[in-house]
């Protein structure tokens, strides 16, 4: 691990420091500066804080309570107690009272036991949730920064094409003025030139979209970028091992199955009203001048308190039922998630296997053209070829370039799309997390 890529943002774990400053815009380090500034992903950080303190507040049911009480004011009695005591009148005094209670909860039908199970589950579901985040944010980075370098090299191709057909134009031009050439020849080179000009244009156009995009996902300009690599050895085999990884990796799969267990164990807490409820209290209490009597009362107790409701409404059963339609939808979207994948997982391993094979024959292609056009420069020196010749070898060469170019940025694209869909593109980058 080299000592650039240490104190970096692990989102994984939600534990924000700041990546050290190399002078290298390598994707690594521009994927690791986005990570630690996109405001999405600060944004699902703190919905993660929300549901572990969600899970805090489900946990303090398993501690006992303890309240602190006391009041004071003024009270008018007549009641048995005064008349016995031969008041005839209400009786004037000033109350006062406090009491130390605690109240331990034994049993409540499973109420706080399923909501910690819940919140739990909700707690899983939004780590993967931000597991996914970070991938997808990655992921997003990765195909704006390969596309600058696309643009970049097409861009580089059209300009050097351009020159090349403008060489030639003045050589058909001058033939033509000297009466060697046609005149039809210097139309169809001008042509040539004018689409070479348009490619130009173009790609330059492309470039600066695929700039824009960069600025808009990174919030930053791209500067000295590195082709990054493929890790065709950190891919399945095949594409059903493809899909297996994806279905058993993939933090949207994850999230959805917690998500499962959420609805699961809320739908076991809806039912908690049907138990009867146990509370083992103690009351420890001071009055003075209570009831119209003057002078001080203390009691003690420690009791075993039950409630057991008999009718509510019918909100018991209502909240069992939207309970267990809750459940219903979580699995349904269970299933559709895990269709989504595999149709997700198919088609990138598809793009994958297409462009992976598509390579070889590309770059065959491009040197046979190459040998072509060299080939054709011999034969015109000789005055077997025609400048016009040399035009459409030339031609040829640059679709053939601009084939092969694009094709190794769809291949890195594609395996960083699978990648991401078995929830390991992230960790490709070899992120740290600062102890």
């Amino acid at each position: 691990m080299s000592a650039k890529y240490r104190n970096i943002f692990m989102l994984s774990f939600g534990i924000m420091i700041t990546p050290q400053v190399v002078s290298a815009e390598s994707l690594d380090t521009v994927i690791f500066k986005t990570l630690a500034s996109n405001p999405q992903i600060k944004a699902e950080i703190n919905r993660k804080s929300i549901r572990q303190y969600e899970l805090r507040q489900a946990q303090a049911g398993q501690y006992p309570r303890v309240d602190l009480l006391a009041a004071v004011g003024n009270e008018n009695s007549k009641n048995r107690f005064t008349e016995a005591a031969g008041e005839t009148d209400y009786v004037d005094l000033t109350r006062q009272e406090e009491a130390f209670v605690v109240t331990y909860n034994l049993f409540e039908g499973f109420d706080t036991t399923s909501d910690i199970d819940k919140s739990e589950a909700r707690v899983r579901s939004a780590n993967h949730q931000l597991h996914n985040l970070t991938e997808q944010t990655a992921l997003s980075v990765a195909n704006a920064y390969l596309r600058v370098m696309q643009y970049q090299e097409l861009v580089k191709l059209s300009e050097e094409t351009l020159g090349i057909h403008l060489q030639l134009y003045k050589k058909v031009k001058s033939r033509s003025l000297s009466g060697v050439g046609r005149k039809s020849d210097i139309n169809q080179a001008m042509g040539r030139v004018a689409r070479a000009r348009a490619n130009l244009v173009a790609d330059r156009a492309s470039y600066m979209n695929a700039v824009s995009r960069y600025l808009r996902i990174t919030g930053d300009t791209p500067t000295d970028l590195v082709k990054p690599e493929t890790w065709d050895d950190k891919l399945p085999v095949s594409l059903d091992a493809a899909v297996d990884a994806a279905l058993e990796n993939n933090p949207v799969v994850k999230a959805a199955m917690a998500d499962m267990d959420a609805a699961q164990s809320q739908k076991k807490q809806a039912r908690s009203g049907y138990y009867p409820h146990f509370d083992l209290v103690f009351d420890q209490s001071r009055g003075e001048n209570l009831d119209g009597i003057e002078g001080v009362e203390k009691d003690y107790s420690l009791m075993l308190k039950m409630r057991y409701n008999l009718f509510n409404g019918g909100y018991d059963a209502a909240r069992s039922k939207q309970a267990l339609s809750q459940l219903n939808e979580s699995r349904d979207n269970y299933d559709d998630v895990r269709r989504k994948v595999t149709e997700s997982m198919r088609l990138a391993w598809s793009s994958y296997e297409s462009v992976k094979q598509q390579m070889p024959y590309l770059r065959e292609h491009v040197k046979s053209i190459a040998a072509t056009r060299s080939a054709y420069s011999d034969q015109f020196k000789i005055g077997r070829r025609s400048l016009l010749d040399l035009l459409d070898s030339e031609n040829e060469l640059y679709q053939a370039n601009r084939s092969l170019i694009t094709a190794e940025y769809d291949y890195l694209v594609s395996a960083y799309r699978i990648l991401a869909n078995m929830g390991k593109f992230v960790d490709q980058f070899e992120l740290t997390m600062k102890k």
